[in-house]
């Protein structure tokens, strides 16, 4: 169980880290503070933490589980936003920017996912006709 806490900390660090580096890379800014880095690399573990919620199949169905992980995950993004003064002009900015982003890593991690089944087919496939 460790271990697969630790895995979905790290994945969640990941998707933080680069999405707050592709952030600063648009934004023109070169300037880096310890508690943008700091907060950034806690956000994405607690949202890490967050998306074990995908593991508790038997107890909620996705639609629960997906409208959770939105929710906390926006959360969490909004208490970053405010912890490092980045300026909130417009609350739909904040939200269709925070969508197109959810949304962006969803497409990632659901890919990555089908990637994955695919290949453990192949294989399933592969042992069964050498049988």
């Amino acid at each position: 169980m460790l271990k697969k806490v630790i895995r979905y900390i790290l994945i969640g660090i990941g998707f933080a880290s680069s999405i707050y580096l592709i952030g600063k890379l648009f934004s023109g800014s070169v300037n880096f503070s310890k508690l943008e880095i700091v907060s950034t690399l806690l956000m994405g573990a607690l949202i890490g933490l967050v998306s074990m919620i995908f593991e508790l199949d038997d107890y909620l169905n996705f639609a629960s589980q997906l409208v959770i992980h939105f929710v906390l995950t926006a959360a969490l993004v909004f208490v970053y936003s405010l912890v490092n003064h980045f300026l909130i002009n417009s609350w739909g900015m904040w939200w269709l920017t925070f969508v197109i982003i959810y949304i962006g890593v969803w497409v990632v991690v659901t890919t990555q996912i089908n990637q994955d089944v695919l290949a453990i087919n192949r294989k399933l496939q592969s042992r069964h006709h050498t049988k």
